[in-house]
């Protein structure tokens, strides 16, 4: 947990040879974290519990299981493991052994789709990228990245009942009390039927927005029928009662429902695809966000209609200009500004209370695009380009450009009023920023600045106000 000011106020590592944290976590109403981990299960502990030995390639599994730690004590509250609920029909001789189809509660030990890792399967088996929480039903959502579903368990249990097939609220203890998105993985169904391809960020929409109750997720498409790869934001309306009880299906049938109660699909539909990551939210005014991780691009859509878009303009090691072309990670699969997932908060989020929300400089950097380039001398008839600056007045930094390039100075320098010289800055394609600091690392007080390209005219400065 990181504090406003980015001080790390709690950490807890989950991770050592037999087990591993990965992908997320959820905070619940009283403090305590849920996360997903890995467990490491032997090949022999595989083949004892029914896996078919063909689908071993890495002579080991990785099934999931949750975590509750107190963070007040950094004690594990509670626990949840999916190699408690299998099934399998497989080999007769081994655990687990039944009729896959007549148990949609429980996990098929030997299913898997190809984008999970090929014929021979990877340890990496289920692949959970998500996790949500009913504060209403006492339930948690986990989506099951490999399997193309989601599945929804009772988090009213204990640890023992977790590990069991009775208890908690719906009496079911660990087993899963809905799943949804390709009902092939318990046998009630085809590749006809999935709805969910490789998805992330499953959730319930919150009370009081529209569609409250229903689930939705960001669907990847990756692994879809015929080979054609695009995404959609899904909303559907889960099998459920008002107390949080999911009606069985008759025998040989699916959980509900048959199909989805809203998409977003792009037009065409492959002009938006994100293989991996990316998040849905409902707003209060029935929009949606739509976080597509490939491209690093935010937008809001209404009927499905975009009506906001925000491209992120941060990479690891620097800001691009708007309106540049963002490079490729290695595999080509996402571009160096990707997002994992965006949540838009109001601005009477209670988190934000008491904190100052002035804007401060941009993340874009605009020296290249807004400006005339000249040099220093100046060529006969151009005009000089003043110096600017933003935000101005600032509170803790302030981007600066003289255009681009300048030749005249590779420094920009900070004076106070006094004519004292406060900080000497690197230009770098005319343009640099400053934090409010001197040359020996103080921040300054607030005041009134004088900002100079080194050796330049009057035209190459301007006055700064700083607020703090």
């Amino acid at each position: 947990m990181v504090d406003w000011d980015g001080n790390v106020t709690w950490s807890y590592n989950y991770s050592d040879s037999t087990h591993c944290q990965h992908h997320d976590h959820i905070v619940l109403p009283n403090g305590h974290v849920v996360m997903i981990a890995f467990e490491l299960k032997s090949k022999a502990q595989a083949i004892a519990a029914g896996r078919d030995t063909a689908k071993l390639g890495q002579n080991k599994l990785w099934p999931e299981h949750l975590v509750e730690v107190d963070p007040a004590t950094d004690s594990i509250v509670w626990q949840w493991h999916l190699w408690d609920h299998l099934i399998q029909d497989f080999d007769a001789t081994k655990q687990n052994y039944g009729v896959v189809g007549d148990h949609p509660e429980l996990v098929d030990l030997n299913f898997f789709l190809i984008l999970g890792g090929g014929a021979s399967g990877k340890a990496d088996w289920i692949h959970a990228n998500g996790l949500d929480y009913n504060e209403d039903f006492d339930q948690i959502i986990l989506s099951a990245h490999n399997f193309g579903e989601i599945w929804v368990i009772d988090h009213s249990t204990t640890s023992e009942e977790a590990a069991g097939h009775t208890g908690g609220r719906q009496n079911m203890g660990g087993d899963i009390l809905y799943r949804w998105g390709n009902p092939r993985a318990y046998r009630r169904g085809d590749s006809t039927n999935q709805q969910l391809f490789a998805q992330h960020n499953a959730q319930w929409i919150r009370n009081g927005l529209q569609g409250a109750g229903h689930m939705t997720a960001f669907c990847n498409g990756w692994g879809r029928p015929g080979g054609q790869s695009y995404s959609t934001v899904i909303e559907w309306v889960p099998a459920c009662d008002g107390t949080g009880y999911y009606p069985r299906p008759d025998p040989g049938q699916p959980f509900g429902p048959d199909s989805a109660y809203w998409v977003y699909k792009a037009n065409p539909p492959t002009s938006f695809y994100s293989r991996n990551g990316s998040s849905a939210q409902r707003l209060p005014n029935g929009n949606t966000l739509i976080c597509e991780q490939r491209n690093g691009r935010i937008f809001e859509t209404k009927d499905s209609q975009i009506v906001w878009t925000y491209v992120n303009p941060a990479v690891d090691t620097m800001t691009y200009d708007q309106g540049d072309t963002i490079g490729w990670d290695a595999k080509g699969e996402d571009r160096l500004n990707a997002l994992f997932r965006a949540y838009r908060y109001a601005p009477d989020y209670p988190g934000l209370n008491g904190k100052t929300l002035t804007p401060d400089y941009p993340l874009e950097r605009y020296s290249t695009k807004q400006f005339v380039a000249v040099s220093e001398p100046r060529e006969a008839g151009l005009p000089v380009q003043p110096a600017l600056a933003w935000p101005n007045p600032f509170a803790r930094r302030t981007a600066i450009s003289f255009g681009t390039p300048y030749k005249g100075s590779a420094a920009v320098e900070i004076f106070a009023v006094d004519g004292r010289r406060l900080r000497t800055l690197a230009l770098r394609d005319g343009s640099a920023a400053w934090d409010g600091t001197d040359d020996a690392g103080r921040q300054v007080g607030r005041g009134i600045y004088c900002c100079r390209a080194r050796g330049s005219d009057s035209g190459r400065a301007l006055k700064l106000v700083k607020l703090e």
